[in-house]
């Protein structure tokens, strides 16, 4: 067996063991996820195109796959869910994991919006996700439970079942709902978790970490920090408001290009300084430039669709 192929068949036992039964081996999963890009890759490959095969079974199971054997006896689509998950892993080894993910699933899995623009989404359960713009997400499962955050920021509200945990994946982390309201913020280097109510389990590379309302917990290259913040500031985005305790100010200007649908383009010599602070924002956004340069204690220029932001005393 190539190397490939274990990958292959390691995502397979994965993704059989959390849909088919109660799960509680997060932190092994995430260590597995964590190993390198192509466990990942693989996984949510499978993950991503285990909702159409599930809902294309569950109506009308193909009579020339055979169900695998199991020591358990499922549903009879569950079976036939995974006999033919089994044909996809064999075949990810001849078409890759990026063509097999090109092609179309049967049922919607992909959410997104454009920057500056905001949605939200009811799934089937009754949950909802709030979208701030340039956000991107993929529904690894039929009933909408299990997610990836791509890029971008959402806000969960979730109705809360032990036997089917809400889970969000990003980066090689996963977030896990213990009955609650959180915010997840995807950044290139990391990511940001903020509780409003209830508790989430955070499952990264440093472990199983708890956190509960009102607590904020930064993942950045691999580093953990956890801090306190009002549960009023958290979300605080879908009305216009972001919020910021010692922030760098990549990640500042990363918020308002999502919020604005300005791509922003930062000074290096600027990017690790710190902001604390709010912002409000509010109308047209080149009525907010000026607004934002004292603010921010940057000089904000016009470069092509989007802003250039230098330091204040920066020669022109």
């Amino acid at each position: 067996m190539t190397v490939r192929q274990q990958i292959e068949q390691e995502a397979l036992q994965w993704l059989a063991r959390i849909n088919d039964a109660p799960f509680d081996d997060w932190n092994a999963f995430s260590d597995w996820l964590a190993v390198n890009q192509a466990h990942a890759e693989t996984y949510w490959a499978l993950a991503e195109h285990d909702a159409a095969i599930t809902a294309m079974l569950r109506d009308q199971p193909p009579a020339h796959i055979a169900p695998l054997v199991m020591t358990t006896r499922p549903p009879r689509w569950q079976a036939w869910r995974r006999a033919a998950l089994a044909v996809a892993a064999i075949g990810l080894a001849t078409i890759g994991v990026r063509e097999f993910g090109a092609t179309p699933p049967a049922v919607p899995s992909v959410l997104q919006t454009p920057p500056g623009k905001v949605r939200t989404v009811r799934l089937a359960d009754g949950s909802t996700i709030a979208m701030n713009g340039g956000t991107r997400l993929v529904l690894a499962s039929a009933d909408g439970r299990t997610l990836r955050l791509e890029r971008g920021q959402a806000t969960f509200t979730v109705t809360h079942d032990a036997a089917h945990p809400f889970t969000v994946a990003v980066g090689t982390a996963i977030v896990r709902d213990i009955g609650t309201v959180f915010d997840i913020v995807q950044r290139g280097s990391g990511a940001q978790i903020a509780v409003a109510e209830g508790r989430v389990a955070y499952h990264g590379s440093n472990g199983a970490i708890e956190l509960a309302a009102g607590q904020l917990l930064t993942e950045r290259g691999g580093v953990v920090t956890i801090a306190r913040q009002p549960v009023t500031q958290m979300g605080g985005w879908r009305t216009g408001r972001l919020s910021y305790q010692q922030a760098p100010l990549r990640e500042v200007a990363d918020d308002l290009g999502r919020a604005l649908g300005v791509p922003m383009i930062l000074d290096p010599a600027i990017s690790a300084r710190r902001f604390s602070g709010s912002i409000r924002v509010r109308g047209d956004a080149e009525a907010m430039r000026a607004t934002l340069a004292p603010l921010l204690g940057v000089r904000i220029e016009p470069a092509g669709d989007g802003w250039r932001l230098r330091a204040a005393t920066a020669a022109p």
